[in-house]
């Protein structure tokens, strides 16, 4: 793993205070560019699998195990993941990895008639267990279109919902939640959130579909959402820390008693702090 960012306390304090955190320029270009190849084939076969129109949405699950040796550098990406760590712990791994792509909106359809889907991620826990929820996984959602302007269809976030009982209130009884911003990201730039935040996604009245893949990273003892267990093959091609990420484990509770060859992304977390303490 390259160089390891700290987080800033300013860094800390606004996702306590807000559930997300935004992240500029956290993939380069051509790291970009060569996801969006690796997209734009997966979309065409699902499409073509599914009979799916040009104007239909993809969302499609474990792009780490279906497309492995594209996605393999975002499981351990250095920009990001080992801040998700300190605003987690080091416990952790990937239960989720989420392609999105909304194609723009037929232009005979009315603004007001399509929905956000405002809700918070989670699953079951969200029925079964009682308010107010823990916090237990948090998702990286990496911008791979520019979503920098108002109407191309990107996420809608309410900053402090994740810090609510209930979902937040509506205005006149619509369907955006009161407080609800746009988040507004470059290609490349990365949106932090956290399971108990409001979100949806706008409409995409854009000339360009919308595309973003989402990260999604759970203390080990929450059970993956879209594998069951990664298969030995791929595990055989990652490193340590990537092997952590993807669930392995060298022995049968070390999701839940960690021994230190269980978490070696800690070591080089503890490494980059002292490091910056005595620079």
């Amino acid at each position: 793993m390259e160089d390891i960012p700290i987080l800033t306390d300013e860094q800390k304090d606004f996702f306590e205070l807000n559930g997300f955190l935004i992240v500029e320029d956290a993939l380069p270009p051509e790291f970009v560019d060569r996801i969006n190849q690796c997209l734009e084939a997966v979309g065409a076969k699902i499409r073509e699998e599914r009979g799916a129109g040009p104007n239909d949405k993809i969302d499609q699950r474990n792009m780490v195990g279906t497309n492995f040796e594209t996605i393999l550098p975002l499981v351990d990406w250095h920009r990001t993941v080992p801040l998700v760590c300190q605003l987690l712990n080091s416990n952790i791994h990937i239960i989720t990895s989420h392609f999105i792509e909304v194609p723009p909106a037929p232009h005979e359809k009315k603004r007001d008639q399509l929905p956000t889907g405002f809700h918070r991620d989670g699953g079951t826990p969200v029925r079964d267990l009682k308010e107010p929820f823990p916090q237990m996984f948090i998702k990286i959602g990496y911008s791979l279109s520019d979503q920098s302007e108002s109407d191309s269809g990107g996420l809608q976030v309410v900053p402090g919902s994740h810090r609510l009982i209930g979902p937040p209130p509506s205005l006149n009884g619509g369907s955006v939640p009161h407080g609800a911003i746009e988040v507004r990201i470059k290609p490349g730039s990365a949106v932090f959130f956290e399971n108990r935040m409001f979100h949806g996604s706008l409409p995409n009245f854009s000339d360009k579909p919308r595309r973003s893949l989402y990260m999604g990273y759970g203390y080990r003892w929450v059970r993956p959402m879209d594998y069951a267990q990664m298969p030995p093959e791929i595990l055989d091609k990652c490193n340590p820390v990537q092997r952590q990420l993807l669930s392995d484990e060298s022995y049968d509770l070390g999701h839940y008693i960690p021994k230190d060859e269980d978490v070696p992304i800690r070591t080089l977390i503890e490494e980059a702090k002292a490091k910056g303490a005595s620079a």
